[in-house]
């Protein structure tokens, strides 16, 4: 009879589980996870009518962290904006940057994330811009509070989770300037 020690006797009877392999550990490549977040936001919606969804909230953080960056500037005050008022939409106006009211801002809207109508506060959002921005009038998409858009996806911990994840850096859609 032979004897093993008991390591070896623990080997025989659960072998250690190979470490993974590099490629298995890399993470999933950025483009890969906006498909699949989109895919299971999306659930019984036609994908050509599923754009209008995305689209409309990348433009919407898009504009958000623009307004958001020309802000921070206009509160320091520095150089060229030395007096220069932070709600004063002419200065946003000068900058060629949209002016985002405060119930339309990525922040406002990230914080309503997990509230059952955060769809109709999207909406809203589309409303309250094109009301600042007269040449958006009518082109903004308010889709959100739609009875085929489920507001457990929109509203639940999937819009909180998918669309922060991957919206919530301004680098994945607008690149720093600096």
């Amino acid at each position: 009879m032979l004897l093993l020690s008991k390591k070896a006797r623990l080997e025989t009877i659960a072998p250690m589980a190979k470490p993974k392999s590099n490629k298995e550990t890399q993470e999933e490549p950025l483009d890969k996870q906006l498909l699949k977040s989109a895919d299971k936001l999306r659930k019984n919606i036609d994908a050509a009518e599923y754009k209008y969804v995305m689209l409309g909230l990348i433009f919407l953080k898009y504009i958000s962290d623009a307004f958001e960056e020309m802000f921070a500037k206009l509160a320091t005050g520095a150089g060229d904006y030395a007096g220069a008022d932070p709600e004063d939409r002419d200065e946003y106006k000068a900058e060629n940057v949209f002016f985002v009211p405060a119930e339309a801002r990525w922040s406002f809207l990230q914080a309503r994330a997990k509230q059952p109508d955060i769809g109709a506060s999207v909406d809203g959002a589309m409303d309250a811009i094109e009301k600042e921005n007269p040449m958006l009038r009518g082109v903004l998409p308010k889709v959100f509070a739609r009875q085929n858009l489920d507001p457990f996806s929109l509203g639940g911990q999937k819009i909180a989770d998918t669309y922060h994840a991957w919206l919530v850096g301004a680098d994945c859609i607008r690149p720093n300037a600096n």
